[in-house]
């Protein structure tokens, strides 16, 4: 996604979510608009180790440039895979159904 005039790769993850509590002291709680946005600037950070965006600079741009409606539909996506398990691909569901298969061979 670009932001300020870079491009930043968003991954949501579990480093994301350790990030958010380096930065707050707390976990990760939705229902305020200030959680999201720092939740959004951990993503940035746990996965653009090189990125020098400040929080400030961050939510400056959020603001300028009206990101926080794509970050939103970025996350509910990202939510989606993951409860469905679409993170592991067509792969994932070979893997699992393979693993199927050899449990029933196995007897188990």
């Amino acid at each position: 996604m670009k932001i300020a005039g870079k491009e930043y790769i968003l991954k949501y993850t579990l480093r994301s979510l350790i990030v958010y509590e380096e930065l707050t002291g707390a976990a990760f709680a939705p229902g305020l608009l200030k959680n999201e946005i720092i939740l959004y600037y951990a993503i940035i950070v746990a996965n653009n180790p090189q990125s020098d965006l400040s929080f400030d600079q961050f939510f400056e741009a959020i603001d300028e440039e009206k990101l926080l409606p794509d970050l939103r539909k970025w996350l509910v996506a990202e939510t989606k895979k993951l409860d469905s398990g679409e993170e592991n691909g067509e792969q994932g569901e070979k893997k699992k159904n393979k693993r199927k298969r050899n449990v029933r061979e196995a007897g188990i």
